[in-house]
């Protein structure tokens, strides 16, 4: 397999899990496109395996030909399913800055694989709301009162499963809020996590839980306990807000937990 196809199936798995969910039509575009770039079984786990840790990261150069090329094939990968939502579009628009292409440019393209795909880009309302939402949680939580705090989580959580990947994305950023305290909006967030009761949100809670072994133990120990407690609600196990809270829960992750919950991860 050479690194031209290693980097563009990668790209087009890390397209088609963007929005959390991989449609049958985008499982079969997958499909395709490993057989026509021939990449085998194995090597194809491989690739998948990296997206996961990682889901986010896409291999696109930045300029030239290539650059050229790259863009297309995510524009091919967003419109798989005949429909490029807005998680899909904000990633699209990520990798043409990062190329120097005008939105402009990034349209074109989109409307060029419309004959092809029938794609159309999708008005979602509430996707909007949210990001919207989180972007004045991250401006203004530093003025806020703990109060008006815990009432922006709530209402991001209120749209329901729609919030459960914006949440997720805040709780696992190192982008600080304005003149306040990460941790804090971090902690709030992780109590809203469990309110939606999405048991693939587990995983990301373990990764909280393990902070600690290589950061700062004081920094992280409410953080730390906040998530031990939000997962043992998810799943049924009494771990307490504190200290013997969080090893009782590294102990479960690290036997059951990793086991049951790791295959979910958005």
């Amino acid at each position: 397999m050479n690194d031209s196809a290693e980097a563009h199936l990668k790209n087009a798995l890390v397209m088609v899990m963007v929005d959390g969910e991989v449609s049958s039509i985008e499982k079969a575009y997958i499909r395709t496109l490993r057989d026509r770039l021939g990449i085998g079984e194995e090597e194809f786990r491989a690739l998948c395996a990296e997206v996961r840790a990682d889901r986010r990261r896409l291999e696109v150069p930045r300029e030239g030909e290539a650059a050229e090329q790259a863009l297309r094939q995510l524009v091919e990968a967003a419109a798989a399913d005949d429909a490029i939502g807005q998680a899909e579009k904000r990633v699209l628009q990520k990798a043409a800055h990062h190329m120097g292409r005008s939105a402009a440019d990034l349209e074109a393209m989109i409307i060029d694989a419309a004959p092809h795909t029938n794609a159309t880009v999708v008005d979602d309302p509430t996707a909007a709301a949210i990001e919207q939402a989180v972007e004045a949680m991250y401006e203004e939580f530093g003025a806020w009162s703990d109060g008006q705090r815990l009432d922006a989580c709530r209402d991001i959580a209120a749209r329901g499963a729609a919030a459960v990947i914006p949440l997720l994305r805040v709780l696992e950023s190192y982008r600080a809020p304005e003149n306040g305290n990460g941790l804090r909006m971090k902690e709030l967030i992780v109590d809203q996590l469990v309110a939606l009761g999405d048991p693939r949100v587990v995983y990301y809670l373990a990764q909280q839980v393990s902070l600690g072994d290589t950061d700062d133990e004081v920094t992280c120990a409410s953080l730390r306990a906040a998530a031990a407690e939000a997962i043992g609600r998810l799943v049924g196990e009494p771990f307490t807000r504190d200290a013997a809270g969080v090893n009782a829960c590294r102990l479960w992750w690290r036997g059951k937990g990793m086991t049951e919950y790791q295959t979910l991860v958005l």
